[in-house]
């Protein structure tokens, strides 16, 4: 631990001690996620000398620190000072709000209205050009926007896409603080798995192989036909339109599936071989070859409520697969009856999906959350399933990598998902109170935390 780090109202430095208190106070069978997380992935840990605090894993895991630290499969943890529960009791913990470490420390606390912190001089990061730093509750996008136009606040953290060209029109400074988001189509209805580690897959009510997008499991000229199929609808898609009207340039078109933010560059070196671009003629071409020159009949889902533009971008892909023959049947379904619908394997057709967070590997999650489903989207799929198994158990990070690279080129070469764009998510600020105001250097490019943001001079 770095030496010297010290919590704020009083408590001391953090001493390893308090890992280890913190550790079992929040990693207790009452905290099902992080309680997981301990027994799942260690088979001890403790404190070692006032500095040093030891994890022993079960085995060699490089995922082990990201889902650590925050992750959507276990939980979290942030460090407490023993000596603050020692001192207030288990009842006034609860409303403190001394303690901390961080460059701003946290004076007011309002529930559901607002938020308001002082800077710490001289602290060991950064201390903060801003003083007081008050974050404001208030839900609606469009009236955060509003009181930034009104000069009520100086920065909206999160700007939807559609907002956003109004902004700029009018002068504010947007930028993009993360990865936000990434729109795929999800292909349902090729289920291939009758059992999986000793357990018997049912037959699937809507695996038919007479649907063009779904091959025969057993025999390699039908899959390759649905192959073509699902490749002639990725072709029709006009990726650059959604991101340059839809997004209004807030975006990037992607042709690899489940590439979030943090993996994008370690498989740039691919880009070209998963590429899939605009072209309406072979995409007709391929149509043609698979044996249906006139197009075909197909469901389209999307699950509602859906973030913007999530409804254009709905309407743009019917449209662009209407002008290659392909007839759409809409269905708009609230996200419960979807994933009723979708978990039933009785859905053969396609989906808008739009992703909102970034893990380390999306294909693990998934497969912890529905085993015989893979990517929870509709399609079983053995090969793909044991490369996921096998790029969660990896034990180092280079094996990780190249497993999911593999994997990432499977649904890229069958294109069970066809990807769409990333989009970003914005922040907007008021250039005459602050100026500018760095991201990190990782391949997310991650706005910076707020004692990073410079005063207008």
């Amino acid at each position: 631990l770095r030496k010297g780090i010290q919590f704020q109202g009083g408590w001391g430095e953090m001493p390893a001690d308090d890992w280890e208190y913190t550790l079992l106070a929040q990693g207790a069978p009452g905290n099902p996620r992080n309680y997981a997380l301990l027994t799942e992935k260690l088979s001890d840990h403790k404190a070692l000398d006032k500095y040093t605090y030891q994890f022993v894993l079960k085995k060699r895991d490089p995922t082990f620190f990201p889902f650590f630290m925050i992750n959507e499969t276990y939980g979290s943890f942030a460090i407490w000072p023993k000596k603050r529960a020692d001192t207030l009791g288990a009842d006034k913990m609860v409303t403190d709000i001394s303690f901390g470490t961080g460059p701003f420390k946290l004076t007011k606390y309002e529930q559901g209205n607002e938020a308001v912190l002082q800077a710490v001089e001289n602290h060991w990061r950064k201390t903060p050009e801003f003083a007081e730093l008050r974050i404001v509750a208030m839900p609606e996008s469009a009236t955060q926007v509003a009181a930034l136009e009104a000069g009520e606040l100086d920065v909206v953290a999160s700007v939807p896409v559609p907002l956003a060209k109004r902004l700029k029109d009018k002068g504010f400074v947007l930028g993009a603080r993360s990865w936000g988001g990434k729109w795929d189509i999800g292909v349902s209805g090729q289920f291939c798995i009758t059992e999986w580690q000793g357990q018997k897959i049912p037959p699937r009510e809507a695996y038919d192989p007479t649907k063009p997008w779904i091959g025969k499991c057993d025999d390699t000229t039908s899959m390759e036909r649905a192959r073509k199929v699902r490749l002639a609808m990725a072709y029709s898609l006009n990726r650059d339109s959604y991101v340059n009207d839809l997004l209004t340039g807030f975006g990037k078109t992607t042709f690899a599936p489940e590439i979030l933010g943090p993996l994008r560059q370690r498989y740039a070196s691919k880009a070209k071989e998963w590429n899939v671009p605009y072209d309406v003629a072979k995409s007709k071409a391929l149509l043609a070859e698979a044996g249906y020159p006139s197009g075909f009949e197909i469901a389209f889902v999307l699950p509602t409520p859906v973030v913007a533009p999530g409804e254009q971008v709905f309407e743009a892909v019917m449209r662009d697969l209407e002008a290659v023959g392909i007839k759409v049947k809409a269905q708009r379904l609230d996200s419960v009856a979807w994933s009723k619908l979708r978990d039933s394997r009785t859905f053969a057709g396609l989906a808008l999906y739009a992703n909102a967070g970034a893990v380390r590997q999306p294909e693990a999650v998934r497969l912890r959350r529905l085993p015989t489903a893979t990517f929870n989207t509709g399609s079983e799929l053995p090969d793909a399933l044991n490369l996921a198994l096998k790029g969660d158990q990896a034990p180092t990070e280079a094996e990780q990598a190249a497993l999911v690279e593999q994997l990432v080129g499977y649904f890229a070469y069958w294109q069970y998902f066809i990807s769409l764009f990333e989009m970003d998510k914005l922040y907007a600020v008021n250039p005459k109170k602050v100026g500018k105001w760095p991201v990190s250097s990782s391949s997310e490019a991650v706005l910076l935390s707020y004692e990073y943001a410079e005063r207008v001079k």
